[in-house]
This record gives structure tokens, sequence and C-alpha cells, in this order.
């Protein structure tokens, strides 16, 4: 399969799906990281706190790198990591219904 033939089969709907459940899980994972700096100890303010690392690479980070956050830059960076994520997981999607499909 060429590389055109790739990129020719995406399925938006997986991907808008998908962009909307890890922007929900960014925003959430986002709170715990707050919720943590403001001294949450607790072991579930901890797991969002970590899993906010996942969540806010690549994009957050190219923010920070800039010295370029603050509340609209902080959005658009998380969207950006969500349709980022959104594409990987259609991407995976399409490469294990085309490994069934393959006898």
């Amino acid at each position: 399969m060429t590389f055109t033939e790739m990129f020719q089969s995406i399925n938006y709907k997986t991907i808008v799906i998908a962009t909307l459940l890890v922007g929900i899980f960014s925003a959430i994972s986002c709170l715990g990281a707050w919720a943590h700096a403001d001294g949450g100890n607790q072991l579930f303010v901890k797991l969002l706190y970590y899993s906010f690392y996942v969540c806010a690479f690549p994009f957050w980070y190219i923010f920070i790198g800039l010295n370029f956050i603050n509340l609209s830059s902080a959005i658009i960076a998380l969207t950006l990591n969500s349709i980022f994520y959104a594409f990987i997981i259609e991407r995976l999607i399409w490469r294990f219904k085309m490994k069934k499909s393959i006898p």
C-alpha cells in the first residue's frame, strides 16, 4: 500500500470520536495537575497529575519552550494534542483491521 492510499482511507468519524474522548481526558488530567499543584496528595489526583505528562506531549511543551502559556494557548495546545492522539488512535485501529484482513 502506498503512502497516498494509506491517507485516503482515513475514517473521520473515528477521529472525531477519539478527539472528543482524548480531549475530555486531557481536560480532566489538567484539572488533576492543577489540584496536585495546590497540594492534593490523594492517589487519584496523583494518577491524573502523572497522566497529564502524557496528555500534554508534544504541543504543551512546545508552547512552554516558547514561553507562550496562557489560558488560550493552553486550550489550543490541549486541542492540538487531542487531535494528534486521535489521529494516532485512528491509524492504529486501521492497522489492526488491515492485519486481520490479510490471510
